[in-house]
């Protein structure tokens, strides 16, 4: 880009932390409102239309036009113009969208609660979408018709490679992240294409996000902005596309939108990722979402939370507001600005002031019961720390062990006495203020404060 910054961005927060605006050098301003729970109530900004956002008794998004009377056991029936149909298991089954020519869609889920088939039908005519999972959980393939696949690979539970293989050819697309995160950095591109087709299709593209992790730009090696897109606030895409090298780009100016000159080129495969952890699936709308599946239409998932009421009282809720809020997982939301726990322990008040290896040998006690009686927990913990649930389970004399497992540690709350948090060691390390309000951790806080470590 000749002359001017390309991309600017600036967020500005509230008291509590919530972002209540956003400034975009290339698309001006917006504004967010959110009511005293901090669940998000409108969104206002340049070139997109004002969304307005209602809520139940029981935290469910409801339509704007229509608050409550649609939703029965906290199913939502109806939204705007889309009718919602569910099994006994409250998974939905079937979603019509609009009016006259409308789209329907037919799900069928497996045995492990997890999406089988998806059936689409439009004026376009009956496509059907297949997924396969592996034992963990994880999708590893997308079947379309007889005419392409997508293979996916995973590093823990983040998606670090897709592969496409179609009548073009086949073509591989690796993710980078930021460390210890699902907030993209990096993609590469590298192609196979058909005997007829010639391009060249190697390449290299970085992320450019909102505060949220959600994908806004991509630009390539050169700098030049190759991909851009606009979203409602939930995550659907209202203004998405790949854009051409141009010779000029005028200065941006504060508030003003910017459009970008187009020319006919090669277009590189779509880019799918979304919410962080999310996989945005064209065929169907939603968004796959480790666990679950996502539905940016509505702002919540298509079924229960695996996890039951670990995850929220509502069951379907992805969060208060996708602004500030994540779930990589489609478990359970929470404030990244917040640390990630991923099991909680409780201690008797008894033990507050033993050691901490008499701590670690009960939390690993604990947390071994709860793998054994929850698949998801122990899948989640088994992709991301491999050998752990063998290294909390009893060893020959019945006893558990005084440490935390490789790349976790046991944190004591701060606030909640005999509360025990299995959470990162790498984090925990690297965002001690987090973890430690004012300095102060749950030994400095339980039964009146000890140092025994």
């Amino acid at each position: 880009m000749a002359g001017g910054e390309l991309l600017a961005k600036q967020w500005q927060y509230d008291a509590a932390g919530d972002v209540i605006q956003k400034r975009d050098q290339r698309y001006g301003t917006t504004n967010y409102r959110y009511d005293p729970t901090g669940r998000i109530e409108q969104a206002a900004g340049s070139g997109l239309p004002s969304e307005v956002f209602r809520w139940d008794a029981a935290a469910n998004l409801v339509s704007s036009d229509h608050p409550g009377g649609y939703v029965e056991h906290n199913r939502l029936k109806m939204f705007e113009d889309k009718r919602f149909e569910y099994d006994a298991y409250g998974r939905l089954v079937r979603k019509v969208s609009g009016h006259g020519p409308a789209k329907e869609l037919v799900l069928e889920y497996d045995d492990w609660n997890q999406l089988k088939t998806v059936v689409t039908k439009d004026r376009l005519g009956i496509a059907t979408t297949h997924f396969e999972y592996d034992a963990f959980g994880r999708r590893i393939r997308k079947l379309n018709g007889s005419y392409a696949s997508t293979d996916f690979l995973w590093d823990g539970m983040r998606l670090v490679q897709e592969t496409y293989h179609d009548r073009q050819g086949e073509e591989a697309l690796t993710y980078l992240y930021e460390a210890n995160s699902y907030v993209p950095l990096a993609r590469i591109d590298q192609g196979k294409p058909a005997a007829n087709d010639a391009d060249a299709r190697d390449a290299v593209y970085y992320f450019h996000n909102d505060v949220s992790g959600l994908p806004e730009e991509l630009t390539d090696a050169g700098g030049e902005l190759v991909w851009q897109a606009r979203y409602k606030v939930w995550g659907n895409a209202v203004q998405e596309e790949w854009v051409a090298h141009v010779a000029q780009w005028p200065t941006p100016t504060w508030g003003v939108a910017q459009g970008a000159a187009r020319t006919s080129a090669h277009v590189p495969r779509p880019q799918n990722l979304r919410f962080q952890g999310q996989y945005l699936d064209r065929e169907t709308g939603s968004h796959y979402n480790t666990f679950r599946f996502y539905d940016p239409d509505i702002g919540r998932f298509i079924n229960p939370d695996p996890i039951g009421l670990l995850g929220g009282l509502s069951f379907y809720q992805y969060a208060p507001n996708p602004v500030g809020w994540i779930d990589p997982f489609g478990l359970a939301s929470y404030d990244p600005g917040v640390y990630d726990v991923h099991f909680e322990a409780r201690l008797p008040k008894d033990m507050y002031r033993l050691i901490d290896a008499e701590h670690f040998s009960e939390g690993n006690r604990q947390l071994h019961y709860a793998i054994k009686n929850d698949p998801v927990l122990a899948s989640a913990l088994e992709a991301r720390y491999p050998g752990i649930s063998e290294y909390v389970a009893p060893t020959r004399l019945g006893t558990f062990r005084r440490r935390a497992f490789s790349g976790t540690t046991w944190h004591h709350h701060g606030q909640e006495g005999g509360l025990l948090q299995l959470v990162d060691r790498a984090d925990h390390a690297s965002r001690h203020l987090d973890y430690h309000a004012n300095g102060v951790g749950g030994r400095n806080t339980w039964d009146g404060g000890t140092g025994c470590r």
